[in-house]
């Protein structure tokens, strides 16, 4: 029998890796993710879709345009790596380009085929993207993308946020997510999951867990992660409070950012 994927879509930063190895540490799913990196190293792997471009697809065509028509046979070839009945392959938002130039191109024409394939979809997001956002500069700034139990970030303070950047990825953020719902609201396979009610510790949580045996066909066991969210607090961490709270103060984002560095 050939293993069947499920897609994981979501942006960096939104415990995709997280949940990766949780689902990994159940041994009985294989998960294939940030295999649409285009780096050298990454390129390297056999499961890395321009590895499989370059060194397995018999199709003529490898250019850009025409990766979603090569999807279904790179996801056979996955298939053929996988060593479970069940598969996960995580897409970010940022690996869209390598379907089509402008996002809501490339969303459609992905979506189009995968519910053609009736492959389910997870789409993991932040409902506070603003955490996401300073998650992503924390992270460029300290060199470290994750954290397990007795880890500590170095970096405790004069983190400074720059508000019309933020401002501009926040309403980016916003509209690929939208974008994504919208456009999955009718497909039954369709799991629209927000970080902040994925994880309770360590663990997945048990709603997550019962929507993802609907469309996995499998029981699901209690799952858990080796990683911790980044371990600081972000209201003593950044430099600019006052600046971010007054820039933010008549913005729809508002009470994203006084969730994390102030109060309403």
């Amino acid at each position: 029998m050939q293993a069947k994927p499920i897609i994981i879509l979501a942006a960096q930063r939104t415990g995709t890796t997280s949940l990766n190895k949780a689902l990994d540490s159940s041994g009985r799913f294989t998960t294939f993710y940030e295999v649409f990196l285009d780096s050298e190293a990454h390129q390297n792997h056999p499961a890395n879709y321009f590895y499989w471009l370059k060194n397995v697809c018999t199709l003529v065509s490898n250019h850009n345009a025409d990766a979603v028509q090569l999807l279904p046979e790179y996801l056979r070839y996955l298939a053929s790596l996988a060593k479970s009945e069940v598969f996960f392959l995580d897409i970010k938002y940022s690996q869209f380009r390598h379907f089509a130039e402008r996002f809501d191109v490339a969303l459609e024409q992905l979506g189009v085929c995968l519910q053609a394939l009736q492959i389910p979809v997870i789409h993991l997001y932040r409902q506070n993207a603003f955490a996401r956002y300073l998650s992503n500069l924390l992270m460029l700034k300290v060199k470290k993308h994750y954290y397990q139990a007795g880890d500590k970030v170095e970096y405790q303070s004069g983190l400074t946020v720059p508000p019309e950047k933020a401002a501009q990825n926040l309403r980016e953020y916003a509209l690929q997510v939208s974008c994504i719902n919208d456009f999955f609201a009718a497909y039954p396979l369709f799991i629209p999951q927000v970080y902040e009610d994925l994880f309770e510790g360590v663990n997945i949580t048990a709603s997550f867990l019962e929507s993802l045996s609907g469309v996995s066909g499998q029981a699901i066991p209690p799952l858990q992660t080796e990683y911790i969210k980044t371990p600081v607090d972000y209201a003593q961490l950044i430099a600019n409070k006052d600046e971010l709270l007054g820039y933010f103060e008549a913005s729809e984002y508002r009470h994203q950012v006084y969730e994390i560095v102030g109060h309403c």
